[in-house]
């Protein structure tokens, strides 16, 4: 993990993108577009609550 600078959020956000990808969902709505967008196989739609 030191090696690759992963901390456990990535390790999370890879463990479930892992798991979406299988089960065929090929669209994610999160406050973190960019957390998911990096993977590459997921539509993200922009979560963040406007107030």
């Amino acid at each position: 993990m030191r090696q690759f600078q992963l901390g456990r959020k990535r390790i999370l956000d890879t463990h479930l993108s892992a798991i979406w990808h299988t089960d065929n969902i090929v669209r994610v709505l999160t406050p973190n577009i960019v957390d998911f967008a990096v993977f590459g196989v997921f539509d993200t739609l922009d979560g963040q609550l406007k107030t």
